[in-house]
């Protein structure tokens, strides 16, 4: 690696920017001792096609992916792109990749190299004023690990050995929505009947547009901190109200959905895909404990049954499917949907 300016030792400049391992470490240091575990990085189909054509557009033959997460509970935000170059924000950083070298841009304070396995090796980079961040090469692309938030050196090093490759291949013809899925704690239900015994609310009807959008970014790093839909929807049957009020036929409801769309993509909580309009769904629902008049979907994910029988596929088109998460609970799903069909519907 080839770098420009004068190369100033600061021995303790590493220590205070690299002070940050995972918030359940108490002190942060470089091989990683008392850190947690990292878990496994699952993407989505709709994530893995994003980054596809990322590659695409920056004129990228391959691309790289970690297989772990950069830090606990990491999810992937968005993905850029420009000439010769693919940006993977993350929760907890961003992984830059190109075919040209990536050169610092400000004078460099310190350097510290280290093997990141028997064939690859890189260096911590400190730039005058600036964050530690990490830098390497890789099958002839130039790697930059970095993030405005505190991490753990240990688990940036575990992720990039971890990277493989994602072959840029055609989608052409494709009809996705590029969703970005982030992770939250949420009730989760194992069958129907456990889910329908703790429902108070269960109605049919159709969305009919959204009353308000709800995307909040961090000023810094332009991470999602809060994205949710505010529908409205049009009741056609009310099977269960065990609340204090009356809910109509005909009436229109407040429905609070747990995503929220800007003119690129939906930021999307555990997978849940937004109600397409006009489409008739049968919701399970609670009243919201903090906004009066809103009603909440059950377990996010799990209280929004597509009325038609064909699945948790959506009758406008093959590829819009009525979940973007993970395979073991879209399975949970379909066997869900159908008994709630069978109980509500048929």
């Amino acid at each position: 690696m080839n770098y420009k300016g004068k190369v100033v030792i600061i021995g303790l400049l590493f220590g205070a920017l690299l002070a940050g391992c995972s918030q359940n470490v108490n002190s942060a240091n470089s091989e990683g001792e008392g850190m947690t575990e990292t878990e496994p990085f699952s993407y989505t189909a709709e994530q893995k096609n994003e980054i596809r054509e990322a590659a695409k557009k920056a004129g990228l033959d391959k691309v790289y992916i970690p297989t772990v997460e950069l830090g606990v509970d990491d999810f992937v935000d968005r993905v850029e792109a420009k000439d010769n170059q693919v940006r993977i924000v993350f929760f907890r950083g961003a992984i830059t990749q190109s075919t040209e070298e990536l050169k610092p841009t400000n004078e460099i304070a310190s350097t510290k190299k280290v093997e990141l396995s028997k064939d690859v090796s890189g260096e911590w980079i400190a730039e005058e004023n600036g964050i530690p961040y990490l830098y390497f090469e890789k099958d002839g692309l130039y790697f930059s690990m970095s993030s405005a938030r505190a991490f753990c050196r240990a688990e940036y090093e575990r992720a990039a050995t971890s990277l493989e490759p994602l072959t840029v291949q055609d989608t052409a013809g494709t009809n996705t929505i590029p969703y970005a899925i982030t992770n939250s704690s949420a009730i989760s239900y194992g069958t129907f009947s456990e889910m329908d015994a703790q429902t108070d609310i269960v109605v049919k009807g159709t969305k009919a547009g959204a009353q308000e959008i709800v995307l909040k970014k961090e000023d810094v790093n332009g991470l999602v901190i809060d994205n949710r839909t505010l529908s409205q929807f049009v009741l056609s049957d009310v099977f269960k109200n065990n609340t204090g009020h009356t809910l109509s036929s005909g009436e229109t409801i407040i429905v609070q959905e747990n995503a929220a769309a800007d003119s690129s993509r939906v930021y999307s909580t555990l997978g849940y895909q937004l109600m397409n309009e006009n489409e008739e769904y049968l919701l399970f629902l609670r009243e919201s404990l903090t906004d009066p008049g809103v009603y909440i979907i059950r377990g996010v994910v799990y209280g929004k049954v597509p009325a038609t029988d064909e699945g948790i596929h959506s009758k406008s088109t093959a590829d819009d499917i009525q979940f973007k998460g993970d395979n073991p609970i879209r399975e949970q799903l379909v066997a869900i949907f159908e008994d709630a069909r069978e109980a509500y519907l048929n």
